[in-house]
């Protein structure tokens, strides 16, 4: 066994979105490393920009109201863990 590094992946998902949106963006990454059978314990944190979008009406940024899915995985295609929160608008 050799010291490795892992890559960690979060994403927000609009599950309410009214407007085109992806399916889920990327709003954070954190690379660690790590020995073998190590484990660490990653912290991102999301403000109120990372669930808005910017709106051409209003010509501002723009959260709608709704729920919103947080995803954390190695890549956008291998998610291991889920949370739904509630965002207002």
């Amino acid at each position: 066994r050799i010291p490795g590094s892992e890559v960690v992946q979060l994403y927000v998902s609009g599950k309410d979105s009214t407007v085109p949106r992806a399916v889920k963006e990327l709003k954070g990454f954190a690379k660690v490393f790590l020995n073998p059978g190590e484990k660490k314990t990653v912290t991102m944190e999301l403000c109120a920009r990372d669930f808005a979008y910017y709106e051409t009406k209003i010509h501002d940024w723009y959260t709608p109201s709704g729920t919103y899915e947080i995803q954390i995985g190695h890549a956008s295609d291998d998610i291991r863990e889920t949370d739904k929160r509630p965002r207002g608008g």
